[in-house]
């Protein structure tokens, strides 16, 4: 029972790690087609938090949360935003590949978050993995030198960073209960950070192609469902 759960787990893990990866590869079809990382980002936390409302509604199951754990899940919503604009920027700026590649080191920097925190401690097994990764991460910068931009790495780290944050800490709201009520709270305060933003700057951009539409509205489902 407990070795079907753990595969269980890894299966899941790896299915939201592809999910996302899909979702953000589909990005730059959006891009191509006329849209960009604001009106994207906005798309990808809003219908994802309609629709979660929506489920929890369907389930009887009320969307609120004690005080504390409410304002730190709002906290989280615009480390959200945050970290999500800068991945689709980075996305936009750096060949996909290795936007994805700066993105995906965000789980040895949430080992690191909960181990510098007290929370967790820091294996070797984890240590080992981090110096492979960061090594394998300076060969593919140096291989990548010609298309390399220094502020979408920096964006790609950000989100890196970002997303370490946000794993870690939600970790300890959720617990051992349902996280969709959290998800909802991180998603609704992400959704108007980026409206904020759209409004400020008085613009949204939608694709004007048919791929740009078929990126896009992947974009939007595939990073939904990993959510």
């Amino acid at each position: 029972m407990q070795r079907s759960r753990e595969v269980l787990g890894i299966a899941v893990i790896v299915g939201v790690g592809l999910l996302f990866a899909l979702g953000n590869t589909l990005a730059n079809l959006a891009y191509a087609g006329g849209s960009d990382p604001v009106s994207l980002s906005t798309a990808r936390f809003l219908f994802p938090a309609i629709a979660l409302a929506a489920i929890l509604a369907l389930a009887g199951k009320p969307p609120t949360l004690p005080r504390r754990d409410a304002v730190v899940a709002l906290a989280l919503g615009i480390v959200t935003a945050v970290y999500t604009l800068a991945l689709l920027s980075a996305i936009e700026i750096l060949p996909v590949a290795l936007a994805v590649l700066i993105f995906f080191l965000f789980p040895i920097l949430t080992s690191v978050i909960l181990a510098v925190v007290g929370w967790e401690r820091l294996p070797l097994t984890t240590i080992a993995a981090g110096v492979l990764a960061f090594a394998g991460l300076a060969l593919a910068l140096g291989v990548n030198r010609q298309a390399l931009s220094v502020v979408g790495v920096i964006y790609g780290g950000i989100a890196a960073l970002g997303l370490a944050i946000v794993s870690a800490v939600s970790s300890r709201i959720i617990r051992s209960g349902d996280p969709r009520p959290v998800t909802l709270y991180i998603l609704a305060m992400a959704s108007a950070v980026a409206i904020v933003i759209v409004l400020f700057r008085g613009e949204y951009l939608l694709p004007h192609t048919v791929s740009g539409w078929w990126g896009f509205g992947g974009s939007v489902l595939f990073s939904g469902i990993a959510m």
